[in-house]
């Protein structure tokens, strides 16, 4: 389970990494979510930055935890 969710955590990091923002606003470029994004460009930016910081150190964390005792 550890494993697992520190994959999960690396792959919300990937998704949400502010570099990518451009690339999100250029695919969404025709929907209401591209518009909303657009909008409201730095504070997309600033809470995709939290959110990456966030699941990097989740990741970061679980990765350093002992593995469980096999049975």
């Amino acid at each position: 389970m550890r494993t697992v969710l520190g994959k999960i955590m690396l792959g919300v990091a990937f998704l949400a990494c502010p570099c990518h923002l451009p690339i999100y606003a250029a695919l969404l470029g025709g929907t209401a979510l591209g518009a909303a994004l657009s909008a409201r460009l730095g504070m997309t930016f600033a809470l995709m930055g939290v959110v990456f910081i966030v699941a990097l150190g989740a990741w970061a964390l679980l990765s350093r935890l002992p593995a469980p005792p096999s049975r």
